[in-house]
């Protein structure tokens, strides 16, 4: 699940018969409308443990969740608590990492998250080497050639850049090798010799 784009838990039990998906949309939906402060409390109930704000009830962990991760289920709750008091006192924007080093031709994620991050905009310093595009929880980004660029990222009230490096591809494997072993049993080199021939 993620709070302002950074991820704060993930959900594995259904719970009232709802599943860990509509679960963690309902979570976001509650911490948004409501417009919570950035701390929260642990309230133990009936049928769970409560992460609360003040008297708005966040998210309820039962005995189910907790095994489910393995972990005591107050230990889980703090946790969780801490990774969304975290993630609720972030700025506008912000990168895991600002600078991003990888081969032509791939495809990764630049992590940006923020209070602002869910609305933000994001655009190529130069669409002939990186292509961008804005998914959950930052950017996919494309190198198409080697060389460098900036993943320029923009909000309301902040602006962050991602140094993007793509290098040349050393090395371009086949999709697949096909080789022709002899012997019964073939011995350990002969079958080296095999492969290194066929790649």
């Amino acid at each position: 699940m993620l709070v302002n784009e950074y991820p704060v838990f993930t959900l594995k039990a259904t719970l009232d018969g709802l599943s860990p998906e509509t679960r963690s949309q309902r979570i976001v939906e509650t911490l948004r409308s409501q417009g919570l402060p950035g701390e929260l409390s642990l309230f133990s109930g009936t049928r769970g443990l409560w992460i609360r704000s003040g008297a708005v009830n966040v998210v309820r962990i039962t005995a189910p969740e907790a095994a489910a991760h393995n972990v005591a289920i107050r230990d889980l709750a703090l946790q969780w608590k801490n990774r969304i008091e975290f993630a609720m006192q972030l700025p506008p924007l912000q990168a895991s990492n600002s600078v991003i080093t990888m081969g032509a031709g791939e495809t990764t994620l630049g992590r940006v998250y923020g209070r602002e991050a869910l609305g933000a905009q994001y655009e190529s310093s130069d669409p002939e080497t990186l292509t961008v595009e804005k998914v959950a929880g930052g950017a996919r980004i494309r190198a198409l050639r080697a060389g460098s660029a900036e993943v320029i990222v923009t909000s309301a009230n902040s602006r962050i850049r991602l140094a993007v490096k793509a290098r040349p591809v050393a090395v371009v494997w086949p999709d697949r090798s096909e080789a022709e072993v002899h012997g019964y049993p073939a011995t350990p080199d002969v079958v080296e010799a095999a492969i290194l021939a066929a790649i």
